[in-house]
């Protein structure tokens, strides 16, 4: 496990996270560094684990006590960031957004995701969280590793990009197909303490086919879910959806 860390909210760590490529500017221990498995060398935690997205820092401070807060709070904030980064229809301009400063310190503030626990709330928060996880980790996906296009990427990205929890590393595959899905595809092994966090068979919802955006133009927009009305949500946006001719009924 990672050791202590200082509060990865410091505006200190968004100073040290600029100078994180070269680790021997860093102070020792760092709360940007792991020790590599392989050598035991210092590197910079996102070289140790590429994929995920939230470990520019090791998280340790207050948590909020509100999941939801959190995820719809960091959710609004890389929206806003993004905002400014769009060009001709539509499109984001990913590449130039990643090098924004303000992308920086919205990278080190993910890092209180590592604190929050699926197991810890009910199945309508569990759903209305990952719908928000998943939707925000594809626009913080896009703009850190890229897009997700071609044959070439696209295998790899939806099961090896993701976030990292308190109860541990889950990708996109993990949320949609492991937890919302309750994991039908056995995307996670018996043996896997994650499933624990997989919603009951009969709790498994189609419409959520209609909230999650996978990157893809046919996708539906991005819509903020809440415990408290997710069912309601899920009815509005699959409604939407239909009604926007995204659906073809044959003969």
């Amino acid at each position: 496990p990672p050791p202590p860390y200082a509060s990865p909210t410091s505006p200190s760590l968004v100073t040290e996270a600029r100078l994180c490529s070269s680790v021997s500017s860093l102070p020792d221990p760092s709360p940007l560094l792991t020790a590599d498995p392989a050598t035991g060398a210092m590197r910079p935690n996102e070289d140790v684990a590429p994929g995920v997205l939230n470990c520019c820092v090791r998280y340790k401070d207050r948590v909020d006590p509100d999941p939801e807060r959190v995820v719809l709070r960091l959710k609004s904030e890389l929206d806003g960031i993004l905002s400014r980064y769009h060009v001709s229809s539509g499109r984001v301009d990913y590449v130039s957004a990643s090098k924004s400063p303000d992308f920086l310190a919205f990278e080190v503030r993910t890092a209180e995701l590592q604190s929050i626990s699926l197991l810890r709330m009910g199945k309508r928060e569990r759903k209305a969280f990952c719908l928000n996880l998943y939707n925000l980790m594809i626009k913080h996906a896009f703009t850190k590793v890229g897009e997700a296009t071609g044959r070439h990427n696209r295998p790899h990205f939806f099961p090896g990009v993701g976030y990292e929890l308190s109860d541990g590393f889950f990708s996109f595959d993990h949320v949609e197909n492991g937890v919302l899905r309750a994991n039908r595809s056995g995307i996670l092994p018996p043996s896997d303490p994650r499933l624990r966090a997989a919603l009951d068979d009969s709790d498994v919802d189609p419409r959520i086919h209609f909230a999650l955006n996978c990157g893809a133009s046919s996708c539906p927009p991005i819509k903020k879910f809440t415990g408290m009305s997710v069912e309601e949500e899920l009815g509005v946006v699959a409604k939407a959806y239909c009604e926007g001719g995204n659906v073809v009924v044959g003969e």
